[in-house]
């Protein structure tokens, strides 16, 4: 579109384009037109837009459980053009300085390396852009630890079709809870075979509720479901770990880098894993 002088554009002496009262019908792409007795040149295009107003949010549910010594993040998003300026535990700005705590650099995330009992609390974030500022909804973090006394997260396979294959489950804070598939490998499968007593892995797996879709279409006199939504039911486990980075040298899942990201926290689908079905005892096989 050819922009005409009006009463709020206008093209100064040095060929600049002035907009007065930018709105967001104004957002586009500007480029400009030159001309001279030696010939003619068109300018590269630049989009201007106008900035948002700042909106942040920790996409996860209002209460969320953690298990502890576990690398776990607190996700973000942000509108465009906006900075997040801090992090806060219980109302009080966090101290990177002071905790064991970290802002990712990549996305501002907050960080827990590993999670300890003393991180629980309330948790939210502030964020800023030329237009002002705004705060991010709060969510409540528990740190839960495992029952065994030794420190480690008890594993087994849960839903399958035999003791030797299934859905991954840990057992912390006194339930059992799934491993979400968000990099699950045939490596980290390996490991949770070892620990369960079997040679190695066959194959890993992914698992969400089909059947419940089905079973409810079905109660309310409708021939099946034509598709799932992303709402679990109240049996389901809840997705304690994600992220799960094993070599396949570890003995035990909980010696694995994890994390539990809450970007992550509405995935359906859980890990996994069909163990050879053999079982390693002392002294030879059974």
């Amino acid at each position: 579109m050819d922009l005409k002088a009006s009463n709020r554009t206008n093209l100064l002496p040095n060929g600049s384009l002035e907009i007065k009262q930018f709105t967001a019908v104004d957002n586009g792409d500007y480029w400009c037109y030159a001309i001279n007795p030696t010939g003619d040149r068109v300018s590269g295009s630049h989009y201007v837009g106008l900035i948002p107003t700042p909106s942040g949010t920790i996409p996860a549910p209002s209460e969320i459980n953690i298990c502890s010594a576990f690398y776990t993040t607190l996700g973000v998003e942000l509108s465009y053009f906006t900075t997040l300026d801090g992090w806060f535990k219980d109302d009080v700005q966090i101290d990177f300085a002071t905790t064991g705590l970290r802002m990712r650099g990549r996305d501002s995330a907050l960080e827990f390396p590993s999670a300890q009992k003393s991180d629980a609390g309330v948790y939210h974030f502030s964020a800023s852009n030329k237009r002002g500022s705004t705060i991010s909804n709060k969510i409540v973090v528990h740190i839960i630890s495992s029952a065994d006394t030794s420190g480690n997260h008890p594993v087994r396979l849960a839903g399958g079709p035999g003791d030797n294959a299934g859905r991954v489950e840990i057992y912390s804070g006194g339930k059992w809870g799934a491993v979400g598939d968000e990099g699950w490998d045939i490596d980290d499968g390996n490991v949770v075979c070892k620990e369960l007593g079997f040679q190695h892995a066959l194959e890993i797996s992914r698992h969400l509720p089909a059947d419940y879709p089905q079973f409810v279409c079905k109660e309310l006199g409708f021939q099946h479901a034509l598709e799932i939504s992303r709402h679990l039911p109240a049996d389901y486990p809840q997705v304690f770990l994600n992220n799960v980075q094993c070599t396949g040298s570890e003995a035990k899942l909980s010696d694995c880098t994890a994390s539990y990201d809450t970007l992550y926290a509405s995935n359906l689908t859980t890990a996994g894993v069909v163990c050879q079905n053999l079982r390693l005892v002392s002294g030879g096989k059974k």
